[in-house]
């Protein structure tokens, strides 16, 4: 047992992180139980807390997208090799379709978790520095954001995962969030509901 939660150990980091962190974007779109918004408020400060202080070693400041998709990337790095590991099938056309689905689901993740960041916090939407202006890459204070944004959807192209290994992993963070929202539902509704079956009773 101990040896498969050790081969595992990066996978359910990268599951349970992802998860919380789909979570906390959902916030701005809806009502969040006491319990959970506890978790996801602290889940934001300390994630925040933690890429601040790595970045301010050489004097940088994480801001709400920055973290936000430092979070992301760092989880799908987690997810990307864990799936590395797993041994590789034959390249066939389902496998391809299979990574480009991946990739597809991680893009939109990622844009999602971005979008909601700005709105849980109420900042302004700041769109991303052009990175095909050659003048943008002379300025210093776009380097973070270009190194961020190229981290985190590096995985969006795929590093070389085994796909089917990466898709479950995806479906074990959609579990995850579901049964979180599930307990959400539960705290929130369950009083309502349990008084409407002793009713119908």
């Amino acid at each position: 047992m101990y040896q498969y939660i050790k081969r595992r150990y990066l996978a359910w980091i990268g599951v349970i992180g992802l998860s919380v962190s789909i979570v906390g974007a959902m916030e701005p779109v809806i009502q969040i139980a006491n319990f959970i918004h506890y978790l996801v408020a602290h889940w934001h400060e300390l994630t925040a807390a933690i890429w601040d202080s790595a970045l301010g070693l050489f004097g940088l400041h994480a801001e709400a997208g920055v973290a936000a998709l430092l979070n992301a990337g760092a989880f799908c790095f987690a997810l990307e090799i864990s799936a590395m590991t797993a041994p590789r099938h034959a390249p066939s056309l389902k496998s391809f379709a299979l990574g480009a689905l991946n990739r597809i689901v991680t893009v939109v993740l990622f844009y999602g978790i971005l979008l909601s960041s700005f709105i849980r916090l109420g900042e302004p939407i700041k769109s991303l520095v052009d990175p095909l202006t050659i003048e943008n890459w002379f300025d210093r204070k776009n380097w973070l954001l270009f190194g961020v944004w190229f981290f985190a959807m590096s995985f969006s192209v795929g590093i070389g995962g085994n796909p089917y290994v990466l898709a479950r992993r995806l479906l074990d963070v959609a579990a995850f969030c579901l049964i979180i929202l599930l307990f959400n539902f539960i705290a929130l509704d369950g009083p309502t509901l349990r008084d409407w079956i002793l009713s119908v009773r």
